[in-house]
């Protein structure tokens, strides 16, 4: 029983030290999110949005 307690609380250590190993290298090679305001203009990708125009051309701004 003890043998198994130990083997359960080892693995528990090591799962939580790869995960805050994981979670340094992660934060290591990302940038922090871009933070907007009301009416700052951005550039959207409108291939997914559908429209009663039968041509992208004819929209208009």
């Amino acid at each position: 029983m003890t043998k198994t307690k130990n083997a359960l609380s080892k693995a528990k250590e090591a799962l939580l030290k790869a995960n805050q190993k994981m979670k340094e290298s992660y934060n290591k090679h990302t940038k922090p999110a871009r933070e907007y305001t009301i009416r700052s203009k951005v550039l959207l990708d409108s291939s997914d949005i559908k429209t009663k125009q039968p041509s992208k051309n004819l929209l208009t701004n």
